[in-house]
């Protein structure tokens, strides 16, 4: 009985370990990628009830599909009608976050106080923001 390794031993090891890495990172991935749908769901189910209630009847549709023709053809493609649905309502998720996020949306003011209190002739060295407003006596 030896007691030393052959090389491929260590290889097949690395493999191993490589390939735990992975299932680990892609198990984080789908997770947060669930937590994110789900958040999307009670975040802005109010305003988009329409879309996103239809995207979820697609995936639901596509992996029903999905099942049925794997368990007639016994085909392995047949798993990818999943994976479909699934980036579907990603993307749709994706797109009403985006669309009802206010990340780059200017705070919302009365134009007729803003025209009327913002100096018209101000410093053009000076941004618009960094300009002292004063107010205008009436």
């Amino acid at each position: 009985m030896s007691r030393y390794r052959s090389s491929d031993d260590f290889g097949g090891a690395a493999a191993g370990s490589l390939m735990l890495f992975a299932i680990i990172v892609l198990v984080f991935v789908m997770v947060k990628l669930a937590i994110f749908i789900i958040t999307t769901f009670v975040r802005y189910f109010d305003q988009e009830k329409k879309v996103l209630l239809t995207s979820l009847v697609v995936f639901g549709a596509l992996s029903i599909v999905s099942l049925v023709l794997y368990a007639l053809l016994r085909a392995d493609w047949c798993g990818s009608f999943v994976y479909l649905g699934f980036t579907q309502l990603l993307i749709t998720c994706f797109v009403v976050d985006l669309r009802n996020r206010d990340t780059l949306m200017r705070p919302k003011v009365n134009f007729l106080n803003e025209a009327l209190n913002r100096p018209w002739w101000g410093s053009e060295d000076k941004p618009l923001q960094e300009q002292e407003i004063e107010p205008v006596a009436a």
